[in-house]
């Protein structure tokens, strides 16, 4: 049985964020684990990247469809209530922390650069589409917040540097809503 690229990397979300549900709530999670679990993040939204730089221009494509039908997958799937912040753990060593920064600061990059390509293609997606990721994107709020707070909890002496990389998502991110609420209720294309 072959496994596309895009299952294989919903599977390896599905397994890192079970990782870091089932762990948090049981026993300290290593920054090892916590590491791969975000790192498997990362990658979901570099692939939508990409997919969402392969759209036409034009509305209506197979293309803008997949992005479409991946995106709303990988928000479906996403449950912060399972995500909690550790309650006693005992910090991470200074490296440890920066590690888990760095990584969290790649899912920010990948994920600002996600939206971005959304947002330079908003007229590539049709009407209905554009209703579809305007709910993903607002959808999207409560994840970012919770992978703030969630990075913050596991790198308490560093995590001042994450502030700056989730306030520009933020910008990019509010950019692209509006882009597509004010779009959202015309014609195809349009």
């Amino acid at each position: 049985m072959h496994l596309s690229p895009t299952t294989m990397l919903s599977g390896l979300l599905t397994l890192s964020l079970f990782l870091l549900t089932s762990t948090v709530r049981s026993a300290p999670i290593t920054a090892n684990r916590l590491i791969n679990g975000l790192y498997y993040v990362s990658i979901q939204y570099s692939d939508f990247a990409a997919f969402a730089d392969r759209v036409p221009n034009e509305p209506d494509s197979p293309e803008a469809q997949f992005v479409v039908d991946k995106y709303r997958e990988y928000i479906k799937s996403q449950d912060t209530s399972q995500i909690v912040a550790p309650q006693s753990q005992v910090p991470y060593s200074e490296a440890a922390q920066y590690a888990v920064l760095a990584t969290t600061h790649f899912i920010v990059l990948e994920d600002r650069r996600f939206v971005t390509a959304l947002h330079a293609k908003v007229d590539s997606f049709t009407r209905e589409q554009k209703k579809q990721i305007y709910q993903d994107l607002v959808a999207q709020y409560p994840l970012q917040k919770t992978l703030f707070d969630f990075t913050k909890a596991y790198s308490p002496d560093v995590n001042d540097i994450i502030v700056a990389d989730f306030g520009r998502l933020n910008e990019v991110l509010n950019e692209t809503v509006k882009a597509f609420e004010t779009r959202k209720g015309g014609g195809d294309g349009g």
